[in-house]
């Protein structure tokens, strides 16, 4: 069997993304917000969560890219619509809206601790990766981390059309497109001789169950993203479906 170089590109792309996992510590919510953000936030939010890994805080990404509509569905909650008031930033006014924010919890033993006594610790840890605080603010705000750049500006740039501006289904999209082929690429391996023609290459079963399962998560989080709907249970149904799959065909 010839294999084209995309198969092999994504193949490559699969296992490094299990690498990424594993190695990382960073769970699959995190790691798919993480790539809604800006690339200029994004090594600083990376620094935060090592730093904070290093003093045995483990963190994870709850909110990051957020869309207009997101944010006036949340700016009318406590207003117009039942619930209570969680953010005082009209569309347009936050810096989620434009990739440039974050938010955060502490996790202890895989259950977010909203009331953890190292808030300030994570707030300094923030400090440190050069970004802007929420918790410092007159409205404390603890979970949230920004880019340290005025209102006024991103604005700016943002209609100019200097700040890179992330497509939110597109990205989500690619990566799973890519784990698509990497999956395939991985599947259509262990049933052939190797690249050669000679050499007879074998993936274990759990690089197959967990190429599948980011496969999965990937294209149930771009199905949430596309549909501007909430995207943690179908990156949750996803996940569960591709680690199905792989279970099925090992």
């Amino acid at each position: 069997m010839r294999l084209s170089a995309p198969l092999i590109i994504g193949g490559a792309v699969a296992i490094g993304l299990s690498g990424v996992f594993v190695w990382n510590r960073w769970d699959v919510s995190s790691r798919l917000q993480f790539h809604t953000l800006h690339p200029l936030i994004q090594s600083r939010a990376r620094k935060l969560f090592q730093l904070a890994a290093r003093r045995g805080i483990t963190l994870r990404m709850t909110s990051a890219l957020r869309d207009m509509n997101e944010q006036a569905r949340l700016y009318a909650q406590g207003r117009t619509s039942p619930g209570q008031i969680v953010t005082y930033a009209r569309p347009g006014q936050s810096y989620h809206n434009y990739g440039m924010a974050f938010d955060v919890v502490p996790m202890v033993q895989g259950r977010p601790d909203w009331n953890s006594p190292h808030w300030p610790l994570i707030g300094q840890l923030g400090e440190q990766a050069d970004l802007n605080w929420g918790g410092s603010w007159r409205r404390p705000d603890r979970p949230h981390f920004e880019y340290p750049i005025s209102l006024r500006e991103l604005q700016a740039q943002y209609q100019a059309g200097t700040l890179q501006k992330l497509a939110k289904p597109g990205n989500a999209k690619a990566l799973a497109g890519l784990a698509l082929i990497g999956t395939a690429y991985i599947y259509a391996q262990r049933k052939n001789t190797g690249l050669n023609g000679t050499d007879e290459i074998v993936i274990p079963d759990k690089t197959v169950r967990a190429a599948c399962g980011i496969a999965g998560t990937l294209i149930g989080y771009a199905a949430g993203r596309k549909n501007d709907k909430d995207t943690y249970p179908r990156t949750i149904v996803g996940g569960f479906i591709g680690q199905l799959a792989g279970d099925l065909i090992t």
